[in-house]
């Protein structure tokens, strides 16, 4: 699909055997996109960001934590590092250790890392829970 002939705001619906992904292209998503999360009612959700998204895009993200009444931000530096073994496992702790259950979410705000990393995570988590990648 060639996104670049999308008008602004347009949903693109990808179905799959088990299961269909709703993706929104568009400029100005913000102000459905916690309303749309919140309708999901998740137990918990953890966001996972990159802190040069963080601290470029502070207000941003800090309306989507106060709205979705995120209780944990996992933030890290986007390097192929964050990558290892070693670290995919410090991530799983902490969601373990925040409460994170199968009726969770992990949220992740960034660029290409940031959708692997919490992409992965989220994969693998409890067999798998909903990811919810803002981009």
């Amino acid at each position: 699909m060639i996104f670049s002939r999308l008008s602004p705001n347009r949903e693109v619906t990808i179905r799959f055997d088990r299961f269909k992904q709703k993706i929104v292209v568009g400029e100005n998503i913000l102000s459905n996109f916690v309303s749309e999360v919140k309708l999901k009612k998740y137990s918990k959700i953890i966001l996972f960001v990159d802190k040069f998204v963080l601290n470029n895009h502070k207000e941003k993200i800090d309306n989507i934590v106060k709205g979705l009444d995120v209780e944990c931000i996992i933030s890290f530096i986007p390097s192929e590092i964050v990558k290892s073994v070693e670290r995919l496992g410090y991530f799983i702790e902490k969601c373990h250790a925040f409460g994170l259950d199968r009726k969770g979410c992990i949220l992740g705000i960034g660029g290409g890392i940031t959708g692997d990393v919490g992409g992965f995570i989220s994969s693998v988590y409890m067999r798998g829970i909903d990811f919810v990648y803002l981009l």
